[in-house]
């Protein structure tokens, strides 16, 4: 059965309360929860762990089935890694339920003991920053100009205190409250918005320059606190609440949706990511922001469908751009069917989704979509891209697309199997040989990849797609490859010529590195591999441990000197910074 427990979520730090309902599952003969009154926490209070300082929800307070007068606390970990295994159950028996699958665990309850601790107020965290809201509380409490101040190291979760000469100086510099334009209190646990009156009469009125606000990583417990802290902001425009465990929002009466209406009014950028709300919870927050634009859920795990709750309806969204990148929705035509009925919907990120296929289009068009991100897809047969094309009415301009195949395992092909042909139906995976067909199958297509398609590149482009397409084996049919008889017409039939293999053996250019002493050496190696492997085989060569490349040009004096330029950076590709036949300097 199920009992419904009308609870106050309040921070210790704080007496204002919120009045929200939890439905917690009870198990037969299971003892009635013990009043929250005698104890400090709440049910569906936010908190951390006081010893692991992990951040929880508290799903259950009382007795377990079939034990002593022992009170216990049933909690949900952010981290479901942090969980005991379970989701609320006991001895079989469900206590509670999680959100999450394994992220539950008890915490026995002690009088007096302190297993959990709550979070900062927003107005102490702006207060701890950048000093006292009100002046005259300001000169008071500032240290001297030889006072050092305590400062707590941010990544050692207050384990870490040093002292820090001049900190008054910083602050004074910094506490210009007026000039804030961005404020951020990401990791810091931030609660609620707290303090006296005066004190948010004064946040209010210092404070309203602030645009953008993260609290990503907090200890808010409700969309009332998210509304409270905007109320005290009226400039914000762009709210960041990423690793947030609000609870969704439900059932409210005509008085409070019109306080969130009124409280978000000025919000058109919300982030989301990692929040734990399904597609439809998170459509029931948008419709209370009234001007949305811009919309973040990524990495949101329930996030599985874009199914409505009844009654929804997304024509009164005024979303330009949704970002769904990491949720876990493995088909395009469920994308489809969700994201095309959003009116205005201009720019799409796919990235890290498990879409393998994107099948010929079957309903209506995006009316608007102009820009999709398709980063580490599964997506890799050039039939996808025409089907892309059909789906996004032939409007598509911007698009950043790459193949999820690693470049270890490129690598590998290359050493064991040289002459192995690529697939020409499917994406090579290298940019170099993927980029002139993307650019020819989309015809509105302007940027790629972040670089800018000229007019001198898409004439190109469209000549090698001409090519490429007329040397395709016979059983594949041109007329299957999408624009080729409209460049046909534009650009005339391409000479016929016998094409020459494509292997990934071929696409290896030859790079020339200079150690610090010895023999210049030359390796061959992918241009789409990262400069992470091109470092690996450069010090296996030299046999050194690790090496740092740089670009190089000869030196202007000295003949026969090379001299570094610019360090290649890890995360880049090779084809980045050289081309075939180039030099590089190498560092141990």
């Amino acid at each position: 059965m199920t009992e419904q427990i009308p609870t106050a979520v309040a921070s210790c730090s704080t007496t204002t309360t919120t009045t929200t309902t939890i439905t917690i599952t009870t198990a037969h003969n299971l003892p009635t929860s013990t009043s929250n009154a005698a104890f400090p926490f709440a049910i569906g209070g936010r908190y951390l762990h006081a010893k692991t300082r992990h951040p929880l929800t508290v799903r259950y307070i009382g007795r377990l089935p079939g034990g002593n007068e022992q009170v216990w606390l049933g909690v949900e970990y952010d981290d479901d890694s942090c969980g005991k295994g379970h989701s609320g159950t006991y001895k079989g028996k469900q206590v509670f339920q999680t959100l999450q699958p394994g992220a539950g665990a008890f915490i026995k309850y002690v009088p007096g003991s302190t297993p959990l601790v709550c979070g900062t107020t927003l107005v102490a965290a702006v207060e701890e920053r950048y000093g006292a809201l009100s002046p005259e509380h300001q000169l008071q409490s500032a240290p001297s100009q030889q006072e050092a101040a305590a400062v707590v190291l941010g990544s050692s979760n207050a384990a870490i205190i040093v002292e820090a000469p001049g900190m008054a100086d910083v602050r004074k510099r910094i506490g210009r409250l007026e000039r804030l334009r961005e404020i951020g209190f990401d990791d810091e646990w931030v609660g609620t918005l707290g303090g006296s009156e005066e004190e948010r009469v004064m946040f209010k009125e210092r404070l309203k320059g602030v645009r953008t606000l993260d609290l990503s990583k907090n200890l808010v417990a409700s969309w009332d606190q998210v509304a409270e802290i905007t109320e005290h902001l009226q400039g914000l425009t762009t709210l960041v609440l990423n690793h947030s465990r609000m609870a969704p929002i439900t059932c409210l009466s005509d008085a409070q949706a019109e306080r969130y209406r009124s409280a978000f009014n000025n919000v058109v950028e919300l982030h989301l990511g990692d929040a734990g709300y399904t597609w439809a919870e998170a459509i029931c927050i948008a419709s209370h922001f009234p001007h949305l634009e811009v919309l973040y859920l990524n990495d949101n795990s329930p996030l599985t469908s874009l199914a409505l709750a009844p009654g929804q309806d997304l024509a009164s969204l005024h979303l330009k751009t949704l970002s769904l990148d990491g949720c876990p929705i493995d088909t395009w035509t469920a994308i489809a069917s969700g994201l095309v009925p959003l009116p205005s919907l201009e720019c799409v990120n796919l990235s890290g989704m498990p879409i393998t296929t994107i099948p010929e289009r079957t309903g209506p068009a995006f009316a608007n979509l102009t820009r999709i991100a398709l980063s580490d897809a599964r997506v890799t047969a050039w039939r996808d891209i025409d089907n892309l094309a059909d789906w996004t009415g032939g409007k598509l301009q911007n698009l950043r697309i790459s193949c999820a195949v690693s470049h270890e395992e490129e690598e590998a092909i290359v050493e064991e199997s040289p002459s192995r042909a690529i697939d020409p139906l499917h994406m090579s995976g290298e940019p170099r040989s993927d980029r002139p067909i993307l650019v020819a199958k989309l015809g509105a297509l302007t940027m790629l990849n972040s670089t800018t398609v000229t007019s001198a590149e898409r004439w190109d482009a469209e000549l090698y797609y001409i090519h490429y397409v007329d040397h395709l084996p016979a059983t594949v049919p041109t007329s299957t490859w999408g624009r080729y008889d409209e460049l046909v017409k534009l650009h005339g039939p391409a000479e016929k010529a016998k094409p020459a293999q494509t292997t990934l053996k071929s696409k290896l250019i030859n790079v020339n590195v200079i150690p610090p002493s010895g023999q210049t050496f030359t390796l061959r190696v992918l241009p789409s591999a990262p400069v992470s492997m091109f470092q690996k085989k450069a010090a296996r060569t030299m046999k050194v441990a690790e090496v740092t490349v740089c670009t190089a040009r000869r030196h202007d004096a000295v003949m026969g000197l090379w001299e570094p330029v610019e360090e290649m950076e890890e995360g880049r590709e090779v084809g980045y910074y050289v081309t075939e036949g180039d030099y590089v300097v190498a560092v141990v």
